[in-house]
């Protein structure tokens, strides 16, 4: 019988602007935001924000969102976001994880509302709300 040992995980949410980040507790109960990172001049540069947090938060894997249509076809953005992973899998021993983020920041923006977060407020976690609901998309379909 094999054991599946738990471990923690790091969600990514990539912007064009910004990169939101989230870790999911071991035992996948929830998810809670971390940080948001505004991006770097360089992919090289964002890729060591991230290893920096997955080193921080000692994390097993990566989550990174991936932004598929509401058809569940590709686009530019989705192209992108594979090439980044694809760069962040070569700068880590950690696996990473494609994870559908469909509506995930409209989704994110509906629950800070919701608890009354200011505008003002929004602005500045919405990009960790976003990778908290990557990471809770993920959990819920293990």
């Amino acid at each position: 019988m094999i054991e599946l040992t738990p471990v923690r995980l790091l969600g990514v949410d990539l912007g064009t602007k910004r990169i939101g980040i989230a870790v999911a507790d071991a035992l996948g109960f929830g998810a809670y935001p971390r940080a948001t990172l505004m991006r770097a001049r360089s992919r090289a540069e964002d890729i060591a924000a991230i290893l920096g947090w997955a080193e921080r938060e000692a994390v097993g894997a990566i989550v990174v969102g991936l932004p598929l249509s509401f058809q569940g076809t590709k686009n530019d953005w989705t192209l992108h976001c594979e090439k980044f992973s694809a760069a962040l899998a070569l700068a880590t021993p950690l696996p990473i994880i494609l994870q559908d983020e469909f509506l995930s920041s409209q989704e994110a923006q509906a629950d800070l509302i919701a608890a009354g977060v200011s505008r003002k407020r929004r602005e500045a976690v919405i990009d960790q709300a976003a990778a908290v609901q990557i990471l809770e998309s993920y959990l819920r379909s293990q």
